[in-house]
């Protein structure tokens, strides 16, 4: 905010004295060389300012950008560290589940070899 007002103030020096300039030019005969002198370091300062503060305005707007895709780049790394750790915890919750299902067939397998001893034994004791 204060830079673009000063951005503005330098546009206005600069169009004054300007104007005055070219007023001292057109009565180059009547003015004195300290009065031309006056004139053209004014008019230099007011350019010099308005240079400067043009610049720090663009200088505002990168820094802004950058700030911005900075924020949106931290944003992302956070988001991107989230999915690779609900990644990882779903692939173990998978594994959980494959392990889980491989011993309870394991287990069926043994509870069916138990009832096929057993039924050998009972077939072996009627006869």
């Amino acid at each position: 905010m204060v830079n673009e007002s000063l951005h503005i103030d330098a546009i206005r020096e600069m169009r004054k004295y300007g104007d005055e300039q070219s007023a001292t030019d057109a009565n180059h005969h009547a003015s004195h060389l300290d009065a031309q002198m006056q004139v053209h370091m004014r008019l230099f300062r007011a350019q010099r300012n308005f240079y400067i503060s043009g610049f720090a305005l663009f200088l505002c707007l990168v820094i802004k950008r950058l700030v911005s895709l900075i924020s949106s780049n931290a944003t992302l790394d956070a988001e991107r560290e989230a999915a690779l750790r609900q990644a990882d915890s779903a692939s173990r919750a998978a594994e959980t589940l494959m392990d889980s299902a491989s011993s309870a067939e394991k287990e069926d397998k043994k509870v069916a070899e138990l009832k096929q001893q057993l039924e050998e034994k009972d077939k072996g004791n009627l006869t």
